[in-house]
């Protein structure tokens, strides 16, 4: 599989191995981390003088927890259907190249923004 720079770099920052192309596109965050991130949040809710609860920590945690979870879904939509509308060109265009990323960033911010992303 063929590599951008910037692809290879990012993998080697966050001490991955490019092994495919589908590694690249499928790392995903999985329930686990998600709530590992909103209990940090919760965490540091706690730690601030200035936030007065009204409700449940907890309920908090859990309501941070499914937004962070829409958005992935929502992003997982973006990708695919900016993956699925480049893949519909008549003109063929090679994944890594600069014109399907501009194309890709063109399809995934059109899907975002109609979503108010």
């Amino acid at each position: 599989p063929c590599f951008s720079i910037s692809q290879i770099q990012a993998c080697q920052r966050a001490r991955l191995n490019p092994l495919t192309e589908d590694h690249l596109r499928t790392m995903r965050i999985n329930r686990a981390k998600i709530n590992h991130i909103s209990s940090l949040i919760i965490q540091d809710f706690k730690n601030r003088e200035e936030i007065d609860y009204k409700a449940d920590l907890n309920d908090v945690r859990l309501e941070i927890a499914g937004v962070m979870t829409g958005v992935l879904e929502l992003d997982d939509r973006a990708d695919t259907e900016a993956r699925k509308i480049i893949a519909s060109y008549s003109k063929k265009i090679r994944e890594g190249t600069p014109e399907w990323d501009v194309m890709y960033l063109k399809h995934y911010e059109e899907f975002m923004n109609k979503h108010k992303l």
